[in-house]
């Protein structure tokens, strides 16, 4: 799925405990999958996040759009 694309899986039109529940299973699967254990953390919830949020304005017909995150740099001080 390309960035931007809308996620239309299992449980995005339920309710909003079936979207928390899906969220919760995503999340439990990368954090113990080999992705997990490769890449930050982080890094393996940010789709996790993206879908839940997609979700939630699909039920409220709202757009949503995610964006890459920026690494903020270190100022030095």
């Amino acid at each position: 799925m390309a960035r931007g694309d809308v996620w239309a899986g299992k449980g995005t039109t339920g309710s909003v405990a079936d979207l928390v529940a899906q969220f919760g299973e995503e999340v439990r699967a990368k954090l113990q999958g080999p992705a997990g254990a490769v890449s930050s953390k982080e890094d393996s919830l940010t789709a996790p996040v993206e879908h839940l949020l997609r979700g939630m304005a699909s039920r409220a017909c709202l757009p949503a759009r995610t964006s890459a995150m920026a690494r903020a740099r270190n100022s030095g001080g």
